[in-house]
Parts: structure tokens; C-alpha cells; sequence
């Protein structure tokens, strides 16, 4: 069976990153339905399951207790759409048929 997969790389805003320092850079694993709803620019809130990526043979014995880390999405909601990105007119009868059933 296929499922489908996306892995993102997250990083925090450049207004919330103090003076002189490098934003933080996070991945982020999708699957399922989660995949496709995001695009490069989106201010997004993540919800999920911190994992560790834990290296195997050489890298193993040297490193110790040391592993890499992820989240592996299990919530992705939107707060912001990057300018000049616009959702196809598929997505937007979704959302409309969503929020009207919501309303009833």
C-alpha cells in the first residue's frame, strides 16, 4: 500500500529571531491527507509527535546517546498565506461546503 509522504523543513519567523542569530530549522514528516497543505512562505502551527531519528552502524557507537530529532504531523492548521498565493477554485468549494455544514 502507498501512503502518501511529505517531509517539510520548518523554520521560525525572522521577526521573532534575536539580533545576530540564525533561525531555527525543524522537519516536519506528513502523510496521509496532511500532505499538499502548505506552501513555501505559509505561516503555519504544527501539532504532532517529537521523535528522535536515531543514527545507526559507525555513526551509532560514536555518537552514544546522541540522536536527531523530527515531528511527525498529526495537525497542520494555516495562519498565514504567503502574498500572490492563491488556492485553486477546487480547495475554495471545499472550504465553502465545510464551513456551511459546519453552520447548520
Amino acid at each position: 500500500k502507498f501512503v502518501k509522504y511529505q517531509e517539510v523543513k520548518l523554520q521560525e519567523p525572522a521577526d521573532e529571531v534575536p539580533v545576530g542569530n540564525i533561525p531555527r530549522t525543524m522537519t516536519v514528516q506528513m502523510k496521509g491527507e496532511l500532505c499538499r497543505l502548505i506552501r513555501p512562505g505559509d505561516a503555519v502551527a504544527v501539532a504532532g509527535i517529537f521523535l528522535p531519528v536515531p543514527y545507526t552502524g559507525y555513526r551509532a557507537m560514536r555518537a552514544g546517546l546522541i540522536a536527531n530529532t523530527y515531528l511527525e504531523a498529526q495537525c497542520v492548521e494555516q495562519l498565514k498565506q504567503q502574498p500572490g498565493k492563491t488556492r485553486n477554485s477546487l480547495e475554495d468549494a471545499q472550504l465553502e461546503e465545510k464551513v456551511n455544514q459546519l453552520s447548520r
